[in-house]
């Protein structure tokens, strides 16, 4: 029996890539596995355990050393037995959701006994016969997972056509007329919040697909629920409508490009590659939140009457359907406090900190009143998580989309109890700052003189019209012989003469 010494080495580190298999180069080593999470493939469900037999395919094993090294512990690795001469079997215990590689080598008798040597050398010597085995692990999926997409697409859709039902075309053209706060929260929105995500990400030294999550978070638009928030703080609602649905139709443009722009400075891992994000399924996704809100608009401004009672029946209805998405959301997101880190964590409770401090500032230094400010440092800083996470869905698959997810799922609880404490504080100052109380005031008299005088400028414009317009029909009116026609054929013939003379 020849003397050779099979030593495995596994080591583990995250990829961005799918591992539809176990890849092994060209090695005198074979993986088989006993028990996958789905049948010919490497994949095991996360919690799970899975078996995998190495064999040589020639020569004999007489022993099997087995070392774990890694920044992730994606799994755990302990050998099972010497299944006979010329295989051994291991057993992997999943730990955590996403991409595995297990490298395994072997040499001869004289290098495993060799003290100083260490699994760097081990792996940098090009002489050893390597076999790589990539593995994917996987949530264990059932109705839960299959439903829940359908309900949190069908979800944002009535909420973005209520919402569009909200949007007044006259809140609109006032907003318009004076851009610059719509330009303060563009600006963070779009342009600062971006990369200001990505260096969450990067100092945080986030794995790839969670880094991924973060960008998207910090490319989203704006979410409907800081409608709310902005009137609880007494700030400026219908400026803040306004900008939800500028943000929302701007991002089927901006969000892809963004995204296009950031993601390759996300890791320096060569398997992870921006090109592998299908922009055109996110854009198109985007284009089609945007439709509900438009629909709702129009009817809104056609049919006033009929879409209030539409509003009253579907507002019951996405009531329920809320509810059921919270449990199924629930439920489908449990992993993710089960596999939430610390650093997870603090990165959920830094990008809204981010917004809401950008949006601050870019508004003080434009010079705007404190009821702007507040308005537009809460657009800024409470992203639409749902769009994020619905976009996750329609553009990537498992595990991927379940890492990608993390973040923002945490960041729609940490946004959440942000604007708790930013409502307390401003109910605090409202009550025992009499300064604050008086900004307060002055604001809201500021607003409505200058609704006042829009609407004065409005029926000023619309007087000017009409007198333009009987201006034009007088001479016609003020002509005896048109005004004593009681009939058709009398009108053309006085037409007839007036053209004569």
């Amino acid at each position: 029996m020849p003397l050779t010494v099979l030593v495995t080495l596994l080591t583990v580190s995250c990829f961005c890539e799918t591992a539809k298999g176990s890849s092994a180069n060209s090695s005198s080593l074979s993986v088989e596995f006993i028990n996958p999470a789905k049948p010919n493939t490497s994949s095991v469900y996360l919690g799970h355990s899975m078996d995998f037999v190495i064999r040589a395919t020639s020569g004999v094993l007489e022993e099997v050393l087995c070392a774990a090294e890694g920044k992730n512990k994606f799994l755990t690795l302990t050998k099972e037995s010497l299944q006979n001469e010329t295989a051994a079997v291991f057993e992997l215990t999943a730990e955590r959701i996403g991409y595995e590689v297990i490298r395994c080598t072997q040499f001869n008798n004289a290098s495993a006994n060799d003290s100083s040597l260490n699994v760097a050398d081990i792996f940098s010597d090009s002489s050893n016969d390597f076999l790589e085995i990539n593995i994917t692990i996987i949530l264990e999926q059932n109705w839960v997972y299959a439903v829940a997409p359908g309900v949190a697409t069908s979800v944002l859709v009535t909420l973005n056509f209520l919402f569009g039902t909200d949007i007044s075309l006259k809140d609109l053209r006032f907003i318009t007329l004076r851009p610059k706060p719509l330009i303060a929260a563009a600006l963070c929105q779009f342009v600062l919040l971006p990369p200001c995500g990505l260096g969450i990400a990067k100092m945080l030294h986030f794995e790839p697909d969670v880094a991924l999550g973060v960008l998207l978070m910090a490319c989203a638009p704006g979410g409907g629920a800081s409608n709310s928030a902005t009137f609880l703080v007494e700030g400026e609602v219908p400026l803040s409508i306004s900008m939800s649905f500028f943000s929302t139709a701007l991002a089927a443009g901006t969000m892809p490009l963004n995204l296009l722009i950031y993601s390759r400075f996300l890791t320096s891992d060569p398997s992870f590659t921006p090109s592998d994000i299908s922009y055109k399924t996110l854009a198109t996704g985007l284009v089609l939140i945007v439709v509900p809100v438009c629909i709702g608009m129009a009817l809104i401004a056609k049919a006033q009457k009929v879409t209030l009672k539409i509003k009253k029946f579907v507002q019951l209805f996405v009531l329920l359907l809320v509810v059921l998405l919270v449990g199924l959301v629930a439920y489908k997101t449990w992993y993710v406090f089960q596999l939430l880190t610390g650093k997870d964590l603090l990165g959920a409770i830094l990008l809204p900190l981010s917004g809401f401090s950008l949006g601050t500032f870019a508004s003080v230094l434009m010079r705007l009143r404190c009821s702007q400010v507040k308005t537009i440092a809460i657009e800024v800083g409470m992203q639409n998580s749902l769009i994020v996470i619905v976009m996750i869905g329609a553009v990537f698959k498992p595990p991927q989309s379940d890492l990608n997810a993390i973040i923002p799922v945490c960041v729609a609880f940490t946004t959440i109890l942000s604007v708790f404490v930013i409502c307390l504080i401003h109910f605090a100052l409202r009550r025992y700052n009499t300064w604050y109380q008086e900004v307060c005031d002055q604001n809201k008299q500021e607003q409505l003189s200058q609704r006042r005088r829009f609407e004065g400028l409005g029926q000023s414009i619309r007087r000017r019209l009409t007198s333009v317009s009987a201006s034009i029909s007088l001479p016609i009116r003020r002509n005896p012989t048109v005004q004593k026609c009681p009939t058709g054929q009398e009108d053309k013939e006085a037409i007839i003469e007036l053209e004569k003379n």
